[in-house]
């Protein structure tokens, strides 16, 4: 499938890159602490926590309750970065084939976080 669209935020977070990258590499579960107005759980399905493979459920809020299913499917711990595949979800038309990355990188006083959406 050839890629239509790239979605790129980037943004200051208070914590080193190490901490924002092992949340997303193995500490999911505490995304509903992080940011309970957003985020209303996250469940293995398959796998665990930290294994390139693993299948997440996702529930957020956006506007109305949604669901979404992923999958891990690359961890570069060289680079902090992880690459996610989403697999279901509400809107299904939009989401298929939706590409998540995630990358963390201190610079100085800079604490840039990045994610990447490609469909």
């Amino acid at each position: 499938m050839a890629q239509i669209a790239t979605l790129e935020v980037q943004t200051e977070i208070v914590s080193s890159a190490d901490q924002f990258y092992e949340i997303f590499r193995s500490k999911q579960y505490l995304m509903p602490k992080i940011c309970p107005e957003y985020i209303k759980g996250v469940q293995v399905v398959q796998g665990d926590w930290e294994a390139v493979g693993s299948i997440k459920l996702w529930t957020y809020v956006a506007g109305s309750s949604e669901i979404v299913k992923d999958t891990v499917e690359a961890i570069d711990d060289k680079t902090k970065s992880i690459t996610y595949n989403i697999l279901e979800g509400k809107n299904p038309d939009i989401l298929q084939g939706l590409q998540v990355h995630c990358s963390g990188h201190d610079n100085g006083s800079n604490r840039l976080r990045k994610m990447d959406c490609r469909i």
